[in-house]
């Protein structure tokens, strides 16, 4: 048994904060387009506590 960690692969890591930037870009044109800035408003207010939890789980290390 090796109690070595394994490598931090930072080309994974960077696309999925790609993925999820443009997850959030097109969420909110979405919602601009069908709701107009309501439903931009809207959807910043759902996504603020989802923001909050993965600010604390990278606080965290997890």
């Amino acid at each position: 048994m090796s109690n070595e960690t394994p490598a931090f692969d930072e080309s994974k890591a960077t696309k999925w904060a790609f993925a999820i930037a443009a997850l959030i870009v097109a969420v909110l044109a979405a919602a601009y387009v069908l709701t107009g800035l309501a439903g931009v408003g809207l959807t910043m207010v759902i996504a603020t506590p989802v923001v909050f939890v993965i600010l604390i789980a990278l606080t965290l290390g997890r």
